[in-house]
């Protein structure tokens, strides 16, 4: 007799926050028909008024995008990626993840410790166990896979195994409400992204 599972599976339907990355592509698609507002915006994402403000305001800011008297906007620049940018407009430095993946990418095999000092520069340290914790989760999932396993003697060696574009993967957490009487979720599921 086959042992039963202690897993269920389940379907479950996830909302990704766009982040600003999905903003700046809406932005871009809208700036190419002309002037637009933060409402027609609004209109076209399930982000909230308050976050497209937000990211509005700091373009305004940064000089990347106009308004006129009557609220309309253009964008003045359209960098391909999504500016990072403080509320005051000033560049916010890149994301480590970001970094540690086009790292990854540029190597063969790699230890944690050779991506960290790869990575690294002389203006940004990138930490040891911030790479680890990058590098296990995405061997977690098959995008890097194991060269060398970790021993007591060394670090184990490593190389990226599914190149999934310019973009870093990013890692979410996952609220959700399960119902164990039907086995299935109840409702949407929220996901965010796990702080750094």
């Amino acid at each position: 007799m086959a042992a039963r599972s202690d897993v269920d599976i389940v379907d479950l339907k996830l909302r990704v926050p766009r982040g600003g990355d999905g903003l700046w592509k809406l932005l871009l698609e809208i700036d190419r028909v002309g002037p637009w507002t933060k409402g027609q915006v609004a209109a076209r994402t399930a982000v909230s008024t308050a976050r497209i403000n937000q990211f509005v305001d700091r373009l305004l800011a940064a000089g990347i995008a106009t308004i006129s008297d009557e609220g309309a906007c253009r964008l003045t620049r359209r960098p391909t990626d999504a500016p990072r940018l403080r509320l005051d407009g000033s560049e916010l430095p890149e994301d480590e993840r970001q970094i540690l993946w086009r790292t990854m990418k540029m190597l063969k095999t790699f230890s944690p410790r050779e991506l960290a000092a790869q990575a690294s520069s002389d203006e940004r340290a990138i930490g040891l166990e911030t790479t680890r914790s990058f590098i296990n989760r995405m061997a977690q999932v098959g995008i890097v896979g194991i060269v060398q396993v970790p021993s007591r003697r060394g670090e184990g060696k490593y190389r990226l195994a599914r190149n999934l574009g310019a973009l870093a993967p990013r890692i979410l957490s996952v609220s959700v409400v399960f119902d164990p009487n039907a086995v299935q979720v109840i409702g949407d599921a929220e996901a965010s992204e796990v702080s750094r």
